[in-house]
C-alpha cells in the first residue's frame, strides 16, 4: 500500500490483498479497476487507457474522482486501487487530490508516481480526462 497521507492511500490488487483485514475495517476502499473486488466500499469500472485507446467516458471518469473527493472530505481513511496501482488509481486520486487542494494535477500525479517508485505514466487517455475534469470544476 503506497500513502500519500496518513489517510489517503493507492496501489493494485496486490496492495489491497496484503492489507490485514483489521486495518481493511477502517479503510474506505474505492476500486476503478475492470474487475469486482469483495473488500471494496464502491466500484466504479474503468478500462486501462493504455490498452483500450481511451475507451472511458468522462462521465464515469469523474464518477470515480467525485467518490474520493467525498471521502476526503468526510475525512475517511481511503484506499482507492486498480490493477497495479499505476494508471487509473493514480489518475482518479491525483485528479481528485488536485481539485479539492488547487494543486496541480501534474505535481500531484509526479508526486504518486515518485511514492509508488514508478516510472511509467499513467494513460494518456486518462491525463486527459482529468484535466478536462479538473478544467470544469474549478
Amino acid at each position: 500500500m503506497y500513502s500519500v497521507t496518513s489517510s489517503i492511500h493507492f496501489g493494485g490488487f496486490k496492495e489491497v490483498n496484503n492489507i490485514p483485514k483489521e486495518q481493511k475495517e477502517d479503510l474506505f476502499i474505492i476500486n476503478v479497476s475492470k474487475t469486482d473486488h469483495d473488500d471494496s466500499n464502491i466500484w466504479i469500472p474503468l478500462k486501462d487507457g493504455v490498452y483500450d485507446n481511451g475507451g472511458n467516458d468522462q462521465q464515469t471518469f469523474a464518477k470515480a474522482v467525485n467518490a474520493v473527493r467525498d471521502q476526503i472530505q468526510t475525512g475517511n481513511n481511503i484506499f482507492v486501487h486498480c490493477a497495479i496501482g499505476q494508471s487509473r488509481s493514480v489518475s482518479v486520486l491525483s485528479t481528485a487530490i488536485s481539485a479539492e487542494t488547487d494543486q496541480q494535477f501534474d505535481d500531484v500525479k509526479n508526486e504518486l508516481m515518485d511514492i509508488r517508485g514508478s516510472f511509467s505514466e499513467p494513460a494518456n487517455s486518462l491525463q486527459k480526462k482529468a484535466k478536462k475534469y479538473l478544467r470544469h470544476t474549478r
